[in-house]
Parts: structure tokens; sequence; C-alpha cells
């Protein structure tokens, strides 16, 4: 197994990664109290990648969602997707307060 495929856990307030996602949270003292909740949406619809939620007024916005492979061949870059749009999609159905 890899080392990017292995479930890790960052303890950190501004940025939890218990998936293959890493979610960062702005600011990161007040994060939802169902985040583990919002992770594993993402998880499910990113698979492995970067997400960035910002709060607002009003819920919390997705300024970064992408989608990428963990086995990257060293020295290329591996693909990336931007995910905003499903990520989004997804919270919304979620019932998450997503602007």
């Amino acid at each position: 197994m890899s080392q990017l495929s292995k479930v890790s856990t960052v303890s950190s307030p501004m940025h939890q990664q218990v998936g293959r996602v890493a979610v960062k949270w702005f600011p990161g003292a007040r994060t939802p109290d169902d985040a583990s909740e919002w992770q594993r949406i993402i998880d499910a619809i990113i698979g492995y990648g970067f997400v960035d939620l910002v709060q607002q007024a009003d819920g919390w916005r997705v300024t970064l969602a992408t989608a990428g492979t963990p086995d990257s061949v060293p020295g290329q870059s591996s693909p990336v997707k931007d995910m905003r749009a499903e990520v989004i999609a997804a919270l919304k159905a979620a019932g998450k307060p997503v602007v």
C-alpha cells in the first residue's frame, strides 16, 4: 500500500484529513459539528484531492475542490480536475449550508 493511499488523520483546527481528501476550513476554529459527515460526502465525490471551505454569513463557500490521482509518476504532474460544481451539488443535496 502506498503512503498516499493510507487513511490518515491530521489534527489541526484548520486542516482536517480523515479520508483521502484534505479538507481545509477557514477559519479553522469554526468547523461545523458534523464535519466528519462533510468529509464522507466529499470523499465519495472526489476520491482523492483537496477542498477549501470558507465560512460566509449564511453558510460555507467551496473555494477549491480538486481531484487528482494519488499514484502519480515521480517527476510528472498528475492530472487535476476542478470538482467545485460536483462538491457543491453533493453538499447541497445532503442539506449542508453551502453558498
